[in-house]
């Protein structure tokens, strides 16, 4: 199977928002949306970190929506765990599949196959690799002939999340010593994903429940990226990025 990029909900502007009809950035909007875009780019090349992305407001909201539909933790583990715990989880967790999802751009043309296809052998650095097979609950997701178990306790969760880290540093430093973007294989792939990316669109939320934890008519922002998609919330006159998640579904 593929791990944990499948796993992930990602809380994009169309969840977070009801079904109204398509709204237009002003030319003033436009550019605002454009430098902030431009300042993650920045930021996320020179530290290769999503961190800071999943500690806002709106990124709580995604935990939460997530912990409550995975198929990776036992409804009594959830019932136990304490928020914090599944906080620093999700957050490995969507590091470690940001950072796989780079390292399989540059060694992997999609297109022929996609991600699901991608064995587990092939999404990481040999030493990652080895590092997460040695965790039985990854080992066990990823053996071909068994039925994957959810987690049942809060050492497992932990174990895992310890594990996760780990592999997240490692893989950091690989990618950083060999950006991907500077294969031609990476290329290869930005040049057959991007035609299929969404402008960024731009839609008003009506209720409480579709508009936590902002104000009602809080207008949202989807902005799709190679790998990510962010989600920008308009605070207090301006744009801000609220939450970001893995894209999925075009391959």
């Amino acid at each position: 199977m593929r791990l944990l990029l499948s796993t992930l909900v990602l809380l994009s502007a169309s969840s977070a928002t009801t079904a109204l009809p398509q709204e237009k950035l002003s030319a003033a909007d436009e550019q605002e949306v454009r430098s902030l875009v431009t300042s993650f780019d920045r930021h996320i090349l020179r530290t290769r970190d999503l961190t800071p992305y999943l500690n806002t407001p709106g990124a709580n909201v995604m935990v939460n929506e997530w912990s409550a539909d995975n198929d990776l933790l036992s409804r009594d583990l959830l019932a136990k765990a304490k928020p914090d715990e599944l906080r620093r989880f999700f957050i490995a967790m969507t590091n470690l599949s940001y950072l796989s999802t780079l390292y399989i751009y540059s060694r992997v043309y999609v297109k022929t196959g996609g991600f699901r296809e991608v064995p587990p052998r092939q999404q990481y650095p040999p030493a990652v690799f080895r590092l997460l097979r040695r965790n039985r609950i990854v080992s066990d997701w990823w053996a071909p002939d068994r039925f994957s178990k959810p987690m049942t306790s809060a050492h497992q969760l932990r174990v895992l999340t310890s594990t996760f880290e780990m592999a997240t540093a490692m893989l950091r430093r690989y990618v950083k010593s060999h950006p991907p973007e500077q294969t031609r294989m990476y290329r290869r792939n930005l040049a057959w994903l991007e035609p299929l990316l969404k402008a960024p669109e731009i839609e008003t939320c009506e209720t409480t429940e579709k508009c936590a934890p902002y104000p009602v008519h809080s207008q949202f922002v989807s902005v799709q990226l190679p790998v990510v998609e962010l989600v920008l919330v308009r605070t207090n006159g301006k744009f801000e990025i609220t939450a970001i998640g893995l894209l999925e579904g075009l391959w």
